[in-house]
């Protein structure tokens, strides 16, 4: 039923026998009820939880919080949640309880999205108007899904096809994007979305770094099929591709000069058969890095492709599965100096897994989950048979509250060297190798959720603890890549580590007033034996991240909203002072992240009115301030020289307030 507030109709229906005695004595036979709906307003949810520790958030609603930069993008959703680190500006990173971005698997319809998120980090590759819901898990990670160490972050739409011509199309300052689903008669169904940024266009001068101009724009384009082939075989087929380019302009001689920027595609095609499923897809992510810095040429390609298979077999109380996924990643190195490629053996990898589950519940809200993952790697002459146990139990008790404890672990093979620790395209992937160990992470959580009494809030308390083996950061420099000797891989170390913390979430869903509060208490350590016998932060450490939301619907269609984020600057290295060589700047570097960047603060409000049309039709127009108080967030340090000052600590600095426009209309 269409409800005046804001709200989804939760209906229950009670059938009463027409043989029961008593209902016969009590009453004549003509006035027996055979039917009772009970209907009542249940309000609508962004984020929901489930029993097993999903948090699904629903694409519906993704305007409710403040729209990023007038796009309802959900990966800003998924960067206010307790377990996900605060980014700083112009940072494409998603970071999960102190784990690097290539730690975390992202998926869309199956298949792997190798990097979700635009260059600069103000967009993610996800589509607001193509999805229905996204999944996330920082915790309780079942054997059924493929390996990570981080958190896993996958989109979906629906696997039935549509029976209404639907979509939505969205036209904003910054970015506009559209999506449409057209039914092809009962059984057969088609979906396309396309998405494209126009900042430089629109804000020419937002993005400089020293004496150079940002010029950046990027584009997004999905398509996909649904096939209801008989009544227990479903098929979807679904395609992704996206690119990102960014060219630095630079105003006079000496000042950095460059293009940047990534492609990123795939497909993927899924088949239900009853409750087996199976899929099969590939992905491919490729980087292009060019850089003029003092003379010389930095060209640092590179690329990595996967093909995976995969199988899902309920039985009972039982699951099982099985997955096998081939890797090609050649590396990197700086093709303007000619250098060849190294490290021919470890270019592709091959991994098979297999996975079995058991899951028992019962009448008083015990839960228990026994599962195992076998996972079995080979690279080259690099052979490795690793056991992957996960136990999960739970209880669930007084309506809707549950405590769990569980133990997972886990292990990573596809492992990213952030050469930045802004997500910049001089990352790049290598398959795990006797050069470059595979991370590793036995992972124990426990937690405590359910409702607030009298405020209809609810509430998760998740502790943490991961003793990491594998940790691998890089310690180079730019210069680095100009040397004709140039390997990456003499500049990474490795060592091994501890991440804990505790997590704090209450969220209220309904009502005028709405709001969550998210705040995450954490330390992230390794000792790195390249170093020293010092233990030192990693480089996504943030002691404390705090994010909290607040919206309030004043009357019917309108709502304000605002979100505040506080975070602990993130580590680096400083440089202590520098000498000139020639042409060349020598840096003094102290402890390894032994310094910190100041705290990141950030106030973003927006307003959304949204106007019922004919029929389903829905326009909503949308207008937000990104950091509305022009925070003086500093980005990073480095050092410059010049002769008449010398040498001096520069700072890059996002303080710009940005405003937003946009009006979408759904239909």
């Amino acid at each position: 039923q269409r409800r005046s507030k804001p709200g989804a109709a939760l209906t229950a229906v009670i059938l009463i026998s027409t043989g029961m005695a008593h209902m016969r004595a009590a009453m004549p036979a003509d006035t027996l009820l055979n039917e009772v709906t009970v209907t009542a307003a249940a309000p609508r949810k962004l984020i929901q939880k489930s029993s097993d520790g999903t948090l699904l958030i629903n694409a519906r609603y993704l305007s409710d919080r403040v729209t990023f930069m007038g796009s309802a993008d959900p990966v800003a959703i998924l960067r206010t949640l307790p377990a996900v680190s605060t980014a700083n500006e112009l940072q494409a990173a998603v970071n999960v309880r102190g784990s690097g971005s290539g730690s975390s698997y992202f998926a869309a319809d199956g298949m792997r999205i190798i990097n979700p998120m635009h260059l600069l980090g103000l967009y993610s590759t996800y589509n607001p108007g193509y999805f229905s819901q996204y999944a996330f898990r920082a915790a309780r990670i079942p054997a059924s899904l493929p390996n990570f160490t981080g958190g896993y972050f996958g989109a979906s739409t629906s696997m039935e096809p549509d029976t209404v011509v639907s979509g939505q199309i969205c036209a904003g300052l910054i970015e506009s994007h559209a999506a449409v689903r057209v039914p092809l008669g009962e059984r057969v169904s088609i979906s396309a979305a396309v998405r494209q940024t126009y900042l430089n266009q629109v804000f020419p001068n937002l993005l400089r770094f020293d004496n150079s101009s940002l010029r950046y724009e990027f584009t997004d384009a999905n398509f996909g099929i649904i096939w209801k082939a008989t009544d227990f075989d479903m098929l979807r087929l679904s395609a992704m591709a996206g690119q990102d380019n960014l060219k630095a302009v630079a105003e006079h001689s000496g000042a950095k000069d460059g293009s940047f920027g990534w492609k990123n595609f795939g497909g993927a095609l899924t088949w239900h058969h009853r409750n087996i499923i199976t899929e099969a897809s590939i992905s491919h992510f490729s980087n292009m890095f060019k850089l003029t810095e003092g003379g010389r040429d930095i060209d640092l390609p590179s690329l990595e492709t996967q093909a995976s298979f995969s199988t899902t077999v309920p039985w009972r109380s039982f699951t099982f599965g099985a997955d096998v996924n081939y890797r090609y990643c050649p590396g990197q190195y700086n093709r303007s100096i000619e250098v060849a490629p190294c490290h021919e053996n470890f270019k592709r990898a091959v991994e098979w897994n297999v996975d079995g589950a058991y899951r028992l519940t019962t009448a008083n809200g015990f839960n228990f989950n026994a599962e195992l993952r076998l996972a079995l790697y080979h690279c080259g002459g690099y052979n490795k048979v690793i056991p992957l146990p996960r136990i999960d139990i739970s209880y669930s008790f007084a309506g809707g509250c549950q405590v769990f404890a569980s133990y997972s672990r886990l292990v990573n093979f596809d492992i990213l060297i952030e050469e930045t620790t802004a997500g910049l395209p001089a990352d790049f992937h290598v398959n795990a190798s006797s050069e470059v160990p595979y991370e590793s992470t036995h992972s124990f959580d426990i937690g405590l959720s359910g409702r607030i009494p009298g405020i209809g809030a609810t509430f998760a308390i998740d502790g943490y603890y991961r003793i990491l083996q594998g940790i691998t950061e890089y310690r180079g420099s730019v210069l680095s890549y100009v040397n004709r000797g140039y390997n990456p891989f003499n500049d990474i170390i490795s060592g091994h580590g501890y991440s804990m913390g505790l997590s704090v979430c209450a969220m209220r869903q309904w009502g005028k007033m709405r709001g969550s509060v998210s705040y995450n208490l954490g330390r992230t350590r390794a000792l790195y034996n390249a170093i020293g016998p010092d233990w030192s932060p990693t480089a996504h450490d943030r002691p404390h991240d705090l994010c909290a939301s607040l919206s309030w619907l004043p009357i019917r269609g309108l709502s304000l909203s605002a979100n505040y984020t506080y975070a602990t600057g993130i580590p680096y290295t400083q440089a202590l002072y520098g000498y000139m060589i020639g042409e060349n700047l020598i840096c003094l570097y102290g402890p390894h992240n032994g310094a910190r960047l100041p705290d990141y603060k950030r106030l973003d409000i927006s307003a959304n009115y949204t106007l019922s049309g004919r029929g389903r039709t829905k326009h909503r127009f949308n207008i937000s301030l990104y950091n509305a108080l022009a925070n003086r967030n500093v980005l990073f340090y480095h050092l410059s020289y010049s002769t008449d000052q010398g040498l001096r600590r520069k700072e890059s600095v996002m303080k710009s307030i940005i405003p937003s426009l946009s009006y979408t209309f759904e239909f």
